[in-house]
């Protein structure tokens, strides 16, 4: 009787230990195609260069897939989970001034702001894939155009012994550096991170063992004590 109970107490042990023993997984982030800003919306009356094909193309933004590995190890990082992609062209073309002036000093408008809508697929170890939730925010004026992005929402994603919290993280305001050559001007790329918290959390299987173990370890003791 005291043989299986130690047997038993030392298949516990050998569960639990490796269920703490750190390792690592895979995960990727799906990209998303390039999306036209302003797209379909339509430019102020008068714009100028709406007509010669010089205004109003808008920019491109969108994000460059993503694959890397994560150390299954209890605690929190920061990891990237995508590169961001902005190509800036015509949005506006002219000083401040009229819409119907398009010399020095003339080509005023109202700034634009339009929401970019950065939802896209995360799956670990090619497993289920789940949705990661964030947007940004492009705003164009007539002298330069801005990009940023908010931090997302967190999404949970559970592989055999951890639960994965990812926290998309935000972008600081950029404004576009690159005017060099003909349109569309590529700016640099950024990396987009994330906040990965893993927590363990022990299979059933396991904690069916490693309560038997134990209380077949207090139950031993008990009678060595009588």
């Amino acid at each position: 009787m005291r043989v299986a109970t130690t047997t038993t107490i030392a298949a516990a042990i050998l569960a639990l230990a490796g269920f703490a023993q750190a390792t690592t997984i895979g995960y990727t982030v799906s990209g998303l195609a390039p999306t036209s800003y302003p797209g379909p919306f339509a430019p102020p009356a008068g714009a100028p260069h709406l007509l010669d094909g010089l205004g109003y193309a808008g920019d491109a933004v969108g994000f460059v897939t993503y694959s890397g590995t994560l150390e299954l190890t209890p605690g929190t990082s920061v990891q990237q989970i995508n590169t961001l992609s902005w190509a800036v062209s015509y949005t506006y073309n002219g000083t401040n001034g009229s819409l119907l002036d398009d010399s020095p000093g003339g080509g005023d408008w109202p700034d634009l702001s339009f929401t970019v809508d950065g939802s896209r697929t995360m799956s670990f170890g090619g497993g289920p894939v789940s949705s990661l939730s964030q947007t940004g925010l492009l705003k164009a004026t007539w002298e330069d155009d801005y990009l940023s992005l908010s931090a997302g929402l967190t999404s949970t994603f559970f592989v055999p012994g951890y639960q994965i919290d990812v926290t998309p993280l935000g972008l600081a305001v950029a404004s576009v550096t690159n005017f060099t050559g003909d349109t569309p001007w590529s700016q640099p790329d950024r990396d987009i991170m994330a906040e990965f918290t893993v927590t363990a959390v022990p299979e059933p299987g396991t904690l069916v063992l490693a309560v038997g173990g134990l209380t077949g370890l207090a139950a031993w003791s008990r009678r060595r004590r009588a």
